[in-house]
């Protein structure tokens, strides 16, 4: 499991700004309050030490955990560089990623390939389950294809599974950039499906960061494609990560914006290969006092948590999703400066 909450991080949104940030009303202070900030945390946020906070999880396959920082650089310097080395891609279990242009064909996923035979053959066999995260409509073009002759050897099951691998991800994307949330793929599993869509749905509409400080983007972003705010950037990236010593696919929606006194940059992990089902994060900047105050929330869903015995494993993966996000965090600061 513990591979699958670190997959988890990446790729994720729950926020962007709004212009929120030029408002002299919005403090640090008051930030941490809205993010539930134990106070006996904040004496080492002075100091400058990581400290951690809950987020309320709202469905029995969710993880949530929330962590934050002060550094000493002043805020331009690390909207810059938040910016420069993108938080989304601090991660070590990362081996391929690209861009995915507006206007995408399947040439767009050349770089997503299947290099294990065994691996391509169980992805051309697949049915309902958490092996691969696949629809019900996916397992049938599987299906079809097995029932076309095709060449024998297992060159051609790594280059037959890899195309068809690709295709499903260019489907996947044109759903997900033409509607957003609304067409989202769900996952075939045993008795019944996992719906990615309605987990991010659930994860925008209850973060309270947005709610309370970012409501024109928070309406845009549940909303999307709807037109976002003013200056607002946004990339879609494919992503190819080792989860569980495989690897698997992730196609990411990415948006950030910078104003003259902070920052907000989010990731929306809408399709994930296999292990969990979706992720989002947000992570920001603002000013406070002399130094700036880093904030990064996360929310990740895995069937693996769900069931018997639910509350030990949300306990264990909360631990473990906090101590990689503390982790990435620190290797931020080392790329920003104290």
């Amino acid at each position: 499991m513990k591979r699958v909450l670190a997959a988890g991080l990446f790729g994720l949104a729950e926020a962007a700004i709004s212009g929120v940030c030029d408002a002299q009303t919005v403090t640090f202070a008051e930030l941490t309050e809205v993010l539930q900030v134990p106070q006996d945390q904040l004496a080492k946020l002075e100091n400058g030490e990581i400290i951690s906070y809950e987020i309320a999880e709202k469905s029995e396959e969710e993880l949530a955990m929330g962590v934050a920082t002060t550094l000493s650089a002043p805020v331009g310097t690390v909207l810059e560089r938040m910016k420069k080395h993108d938080l989304a891609e601090i991660d070590t279990k990362i081996v391929a990623k690209g861009d995915i242009p507006a206007t995408a064909g399947i040439e767009a996923f050349q770089g997503f390939a299947f290099e294990d035979s065994d691996e391509a053959e169980d992805f051309l066999k697949a049915g309902p389950g958490d092996r691969f995260n696949l629809s019900v409509e996916e397992i049938g073009q599987l299906k079809a294809a097995r029932e076309k002759p095709g060449e024998p050897g297992k060159r051609s099951a790594i280059d037959q599974a890899s195309r068809q691998y690709r295709e499903f991800l260019l489907q996947r994307y044109k759903a997900y950039r033409g509607s957003g949330l609304a067409k989202i793929g769900s996952y075939a599993r045993y008795g019944g499906t996992a719906d990615p869509s309605a987990e991010l749905r659930l994860a925008t509409t209850s973060n309270r960061v947005l709610a309370k400080y970012f409501p024109e983007f928070h309406k845009a972003w549940l909303n999307y494609p709807a037109a976002l705010p003013q200056g607002t950037e946004e990339k879609f990236r494919w992503i190819i990560r080792q989860v569980e010593d495989r690897p698997t696919a992730t196609l990411v929606h990415r948006l950030w914006q910078t104003l003259d006194r902070g920052a907000v940059t989010a990731s929306r992990e809408y399709y994930a290969g296999h292990s969990y089902n979706s992720s989002q994060f947000v992570a920001g900047a603002l000013p406070y006092g002399d130094k700036t105050a880093v904030f990064y929330g996360h929310d990740t869903f895995t069937d693996q948590v769900a069931g018997i015995g639910a509350r030990l494993k949300h306990a264990i993966g909360r631990g473990r999703l906090k101590d990689e996000m503390v982790a990435r965090l620190k290797r931020l600061k080392a790329l920003i400066g104290p």
